[in-house]
């Protein structure tokens, strides 16, 4: 009763067009699913603020929904992508829906055992922000900002990510492992995108290790960018771009939650075939884009 009585005042803030992050905060990075350790696919409630963007592209004369990237829930309003999902597309195509609560492709209602998930969410897009500096042939500022055409409803299996707070913005994460979510290819070599939610946990390592890659060196780094992989199968690849990469820490008073540090960006188009890491865009840098575009 309390969680629901939260959820109906952060709500009924985002009405009246107030932001209150600490409102939020009691609510963030909590993970309703069992753990799988050594596994792939992620439980069922287990990441209840991943996303699924659908892009909307005119073939000749029919229009195909097609869904290439993930996003995270940070805010009733608000999922957070990469900007090359989203930002910068051809002239035939668009960001058309957002899925939220979703984890089984092929099936309407999602269930385990004797549980089910309430319908994925479906939202529109009212507005896409992206930084000015962004740099489509760079990656450069890698990220954006998805306002929804209407306030997501917080359930068992819908729930924002915790952002980074504290000493925590100042943890470069170096050696930790972290995890990341989506539902792109499972193998690059039966490039096939998973129907279940997938989840690989990797190490953050220097940005030197990237900036080794032959196939990365045409990108220029920065504070913003966050080097992670380096383990072969293990890796994140085609369909999972703009996706959440997380770790579960302590937060002030509300004990271990998941926050939200890195989102997919770019990586070798081999995909976890050799032992070569990717390149994330580091969130904690773009703090306060974040906080100005929503507040």
């Amino acid at each position: 009763m309390k969680i629901f009585l939260i959820f109906v005042s952060i709500l009924t803030e985002i009405a009246n067009g107030k932001t209150n992050w600490t409102r939020i905060n009691d609510v963030c990075g909590v993970s309703h699913g069992d753990r799988i350790i050594g596994g792939t696919k992620a439980a069922l409630g287990q990441y209840p603020w991943v996303a699924h963007i659908g892009l909307l592209k005119q073939e000749r004369n029919d229009h195909k929904l097609s869904y290439e990237c993930g996003g995270s829930l940070i805010h009733p309003k608000f999922v957070i992508s990469a900007a090359h999902c989203v930002y910068g597309l051809g002239n035939n195509e668009r960001v058309a829906t957002i899925k939220l609560g979703e984890h089984n492709l092929e099936t309407d209602i999602d269930c385990e055992g004797n549980h089910c998930a309430d319908p994925p969410q479906v939202f529109y897009p009212e507005r896409i922000y992206v930084p000015r500096e962004y740099n489509d042939t760079k990656l450069k500022h890698d990220i954006a900002l998805i306002e929804l055409d209407e306030p997501a409803n917080f359930t068992r299996y819908v729930l924002p990510v915790c952002l980074p707070s504290g000493d925590m913005i100042k943890n470069d994460l170096m050696s930790m492992m972290v995890e990341i979510t989506g539902w792109g290819y499972f193998d690059i070599d039966d490039p096939v995108s998973s129907s279940i939610l997938n989840v690989v946990r990797l190490p953050v390592v220097e940005i030197e290790k990237c900036k080794e890659i032959k196939q990365l060196s045409v990108y220029e780094f920065s504070k913003g960018q966050m080097c992670v992989g380096g383990i072969k199968g293990k890796d994140s690849c085609n369909g999972d771009s703009g996706g959440p990469l997380v770790k579960a820490m302590s937060m002030d008073n509300y004990g271990p939650r998941y926050i939200l540090f890195g989102l997919v960006s770019v990586g070798v188009p081999s995909c976890g075939k050799f032992s070569l890491p990717a390149v994330y865009t580091n969130v904690s840098h773009y703090l306060p884009w974040i906080y100005d575009v929503i507040n």
